[in-house]
């Protein structure tokens, strides 16, 4: 009978629990592993359960290992063959105890376009710069080099110019512009109301775009500290990008759309193109939810997060719904998910202390619809609350190769959560 039960159903559940026990009553396979490696057990499912209470084998157990720490976690897998599983030795290799430490806190984590630096921005509204150091003794440095806290509200997003000056925004209603050398911001670009989102234009260091509460698109233009242009949307935007050639700017909305807009050629101006629904069609969420995040994967693609604990990947240009991502639960945190450097797979944190990776495509493109549930899911820390975790770029993995000599890395992941520190994880093969 349970297996009769189609997809929107499962759309449909409102809270985590009512999926949790349908799962509960399918058969799951334990199998546990008595060799070494830091992953502890595997367990077979389709969705993140709860762990019972009685299972030793979800304990989070922390050892040490040729001077390392080591996390053995439960590791998630949903129809995946074993030989393909492509994060079999996820090792902890770095705490970085944040500034900002609440006890459900958000974050923001980017790295700098050189790959030397890595921003992040908490509940507190300060906005911590680290230097990628690959010494001996650290990959990460553990103090920051820059603090920038003149934001008097929490840190909503942060993007880099084409100079590689930083542009963050705020719930105070502004949206910051610094010099990584100095800790004084060199513009303030202030608001009517909080500001959700900035994106600068990949091309022209001077444009840049801002959504705040009031339903409002803005376009700047340095030097001037007013917008140049406004676009008014249906409902409060969420969440901004610009394609990687600068011709599309994406809109995510409060109820699950996205809208897409052209950016003309010299002036920058924005055209309405078409709007993407990206919302369930049927059930208790067909509303839609908020658009956490978007992510521009090249000049086809664009990667949507919403607050229904979906991920989908469009064909943007033909409003053409390619995958959609289950696993993990989103549906009150701005958790965003992102593509690893070379796009062929997709991390996504989560509500209950974990984070989730699958690859971007499950099978050869052309076909349906692909409900893709095959996911590989760690156990980022003991406390469960808001995951917020990225991918490193190619140069910060390269230079991790170079740290770390132990075995051959192939990805670094970054994770921030709720009153913790941030943790830095290797894939070693």
């Amino acid at each position: 009978m349970l297996r009769q039960i189609d997809e929107e159903f499962y759309d449909a559940c409102e809270n985590i629990n009512e999926m949790s026990n349908l799962y509960m009553t399918m058969p799951v396979i334990i199998r546990e592993n008595t060799n070494e490696s830091p992953i502890a057990t595997t367990q077979t499912s389709r969705c993140e359960s709860p762990p019972s209470r009685n299972s030793s084998h979800m304990n989070h157990v922390e050892i040490i290992s040729a001077g390392l720490k080591i996390i053995n976690r439960s590791k998630t897998i949903s129809n995946k063959p074993k030989e393909l599983y492509q994060f079999n030795n996820i090792q902890l290799i770095q705490e970085i105890d944040l500034v900002d430490k609440r006890e459900s806190g958000t974050w923001v984590i980017k790295f700098s376009p050189d790959q030397k630096s890595l921003v992040i921005g908490g509940q507190i509204g300060v906005v911590c710069l680290y230097d990628i150091m690959n010494t001996q003794q650290k990959l990460i440095e553990e103090a920051p080099s820059r603090i920038f806290a003149e934001h008097e509200g929490m840190i909503t997003d942060i993007d880099f110019n084409a100079e590689g000056n930083i542009l963050t925004s705020s719930l105070d209603g502004s949206v910051k512009l610094w010099w990584k050398c100095q800790e004084n911001s060199i513009y303030t670009f202030k608001h009517a109301t909080a500001v959700n989102a900035v994106c600068s234009h990949p091309l022209c260091r001077n444009v840049f775009a801002t959504a705040s509460k009031d339903s409002m698109i803005r376009q700047f233009r340095l030097p001037e500290k007013y917008a140049e242009s406004l676009y008014k949307t249906p409902r409060e935007v969420t969440a901004l990008a610009y394609s990687p050639d600068g011709e599309y700017l994406a809109a995510g909305l409060k109820k699950g759309e996205v809208i897409i807009y052209q950016s003309l050629p010299e002036t920058y101006k924005l055209r309405l193109k078409y709007t993407l629904k990206c919302r369930n069609r049927f059930g208790l969420k067909r509303g839609g939810r908020r658009v956490t995040n978007l992510e521009f994967m090249n000049h086809d693609y664009l990667l949507v997060t919403t607050n229904d604990s979906r991920i989908r990947l469009y064909k943007f240009k033909e409003n053409l719904l390619v995958q959609k991502y289950k696993g993990n639960i989103n549906s009150k945190f701005p958790i965003r998910a992102s593509f690893s450097p070379h796009k062929a797979h997709i991390i996504c944190g989560s509500e209950k202390g974990r984070f989730f990776i699958w690859n971007t495509f499950k099978q050869t493109e052309g076909e349906k619809i692909e409900k893709n549930t095959e996911f590989e899911s760690f156990d980022a820390r003991v406390n469960k609350g808001g995951e917020f975790s990225i991918f490193a770029p190619e140069g910060v993995v390269e230079a991790a190769k170079e740290w770390y000599r132990e075995g051959e890395v192939t990805h670094m992941i970054l994770s921030a959560g709720s009153n913790d520190t941030l943790r830095i994880f290797l894939n070693v093969a």
